[in-house]
């Protein structure tokens, strides 16, 4: 099974936050085995950093949601998200695609 991980480095520090994390650290699970396969660049977090480009307050939630699906694309087999926090418009979208979210708690940082 896929599962991905929102992290803000290749240290595998967990992201306070799933839509503003620079990457996605996706793993391979196989019962107790599990493998890296990629560190997927988050297209989506580099968007908040040009609000021209992306500005969540003029968009309608259905739009916005399915925004953040176009941005999901790179998870594609991914069964499952790891992430400490998840927006409501990118919580919709994981949902829509199947992927299910499982809080990281602040306590675990790696």
């Amino acid at each position: 099974m896929k599962v991905a991980i929102a992290v803000e480095s290749n240290e595998m520090h967990v992201a306070k936050r799933m839509g503003h994390a620079p990457w996605f650290a996706v793993y391979e699970l196989d019962g107790d085995n599990f493998s890296l396969l990629e560190m997927a660049v988050n297209k989506h977090a580099r968007e908040h950093h040009d609000e021209a480009e992306h500005n969540h307050h003029a968009k309608s939630n259905e739009q916005e949601i399915e925004h953040h699906r176009q941005h999901l694309t790179l998870l594609k087999g991914v069964k499952a998200m790891l992430t400490r926090a998840v927006g409501p418009h990118m919580k919709e979208a994981l949902s829509r695609e199947g992927i299910n979210i499982f809080r990281i708690p602040l306590k675990a940082g790696k």
